[in-house]
Order: C-alpha cells, then structure tokens, then sequence
C-alpha cells in the first residue's frame, strides 16, 4: 500500500485529498507555510533547495539546486541537526548522487526520485521511499512509502514479539504470513515471507541458516528478537541489553 502526495510551486494549485504535500522552505518558491495553513492536519515535507542552508527534510538536487556533491554536504549537516534527510532527483541523476555518497563514504539519505513516470511506471523505485511519477500541470503527484523516516513519526518501540520454541525465539512478520527464527548464537532461519536482512552469526549451522556481520562482543549471546511494526526489519537484544538493528528497523546502536 502507498500514499500520495501533491507538490506545486503555488499553493491554490493544490487538490485536496492527499495523504502528504510537499513545499519548499527557501528558495524563490517559498511556501510550506502558505501549504501548511491552507492543508491543517495534513503532513507538509519541506524541501530545500540551497545546500548552505541546514533545514528542510528534503535535499532538491536538480539543475539550478544543489549539486550531487552538496547534497552530501547538506545530508551531513542535517544529521547533525538531529535529522534523517532525504534527497530528491531525477532518475537519470540517481546513480551520479549514490556515486558521490560512496565516493565521501557517507551513508546515502532516503530517496524521492522523479519519473514520469520512468522506468518503474506508478510504483516506488526499489531503495526509494517516494516517486513523483506524474506532472498534472499545476501540481505534480507522487506516490509515498507507507512508513518514510525523517518524515513521519518513528513507530513505537517494539514490544516484546518474541517466542522461545525449541530453544529458538521466534517474531512473526507484521504480515502474519512468516517468522524469523533466532538462536541464542544469533543464527537465523527466515520462514514464510520473512527475508534474512542480516545477523551477528558469521557461521550458518545449516544451508537453511544465514549470517551478518559480527556485532556481539564476546561471551554475549542473543535473548530475544521483535519484528519492526511497520516495515521489513528487525531488533535483536543481547543478554547484556544490547539492541542491533537490521533491514528498516530505525533504531540503531
């Protein structure tokens, strides 16, 4: 399931009905206020176009905005305020950005890509949380991510999920349709629609039993497993209270 969103240079041109809109807080087309107070309730992502400002949500990287190499910087600066930024851009100029975050060794941002509607039609592009794939004239439309981080408020911190089976715990899937099997050594065995998005195990039992990268200090064990609420992810706790997180789960430590 996706959301929609509507963006427009000027806020009359808005339609009503959409789940999100999207403004821009500097720039020549400033109007994220005008759009929060023509839309209350509503969840209004502000996007920045000028890299030498720290604010906004969203780093525009298009002709005339900030560049791949200043989105980076501007990525850099919002972690550091406290925010978990996405960079908006075309799909053409995609890989040219995911170029420059690998090149400074930056973790990348969310993705908002433009397509119209580009090589995925109406669908999010895989590693993207939002694709604004048709331009309706006086406003573009975009389809959203059911969950996007920096955005919208992070979930609940998961309540205990986990079953001790067999000498295994086990979390469902939030679909309900698998489970992901957790050994105090931290092997994990997927079932269902459960997918292997990583582990503190380096050394599979079995060829049904996969491994991540090692995370546990010595003489610690895993003691339990919850499945992220509203997206593919998972939190595994150690003995000692250690919390790892894998896939979209947003907590890390």
């Amino acid at each position: 399931m996706t959301r929609r969103m509507a963006d427009s240079v000027t806020p009359g041109n808005l339609p009503k009905g959409f789940d999100l809109y999207a403004g821009y807080d500097d720039g020549r087309y400033m109007d994220v206020a005008a759009i929060q107070a023509a839309e209350p309730g509503k969840r209004v992502v502000a996007v920045t176009v000028f890299a030498s400002d720290n604010e906004g949500i969203v780093g525009d990287c298009e002709n005339g905005d900030m560049t791949a190499q200043t989105l980076v910087d501007w990525v850099v600066r919002r972690r550091a305020a406290g925010v978990d930024p996405t960079g908006y851009t075309s799909e053409a100029n995609w890989q040219a950005c995911k170029n420059a975050f690998a090149a400074r060794r930056v973790r990348e941002p969310h993705w908002w890509i433009a397509g119209y509607p580009g090589s995925v039609g109406e669908a999010l592009y895989p590693g993207s949380v939002a694709h604004q794939w048709i331009d309706h004239g006086p406003y573009d439309e975009s389809i959203v991510a059911d969950y996007w981080p920096g955005v919208d408020p992070p979930p609940p911190a998961p309540s205990p999920t986990s079953t001790f089976v067999g000498g295994s715990m086990l979390a469902p899937t939030p679909s309900g349709n698998g489970f992901w099997q957790l050994k105090s050594d931290g092997s994990i065995l997927t079932h269902g629609d459960a997918q292997y998005l990583g582990g503190p195990n380096t050394s599979p039992a079995n060829g049904q039993v996969y491994g991540g990268p090692p995370v546990l200090p010595a003489g610690q064990t895993c003691v339990s497993i919850a499945a992220h609420p509203a997206s593919q992810g998972y939190w595994i706790e150690s003995n000692v209270g250690n919390i790892y997180a894998y896939g979209a789960a947003p907590y890390e430590k």
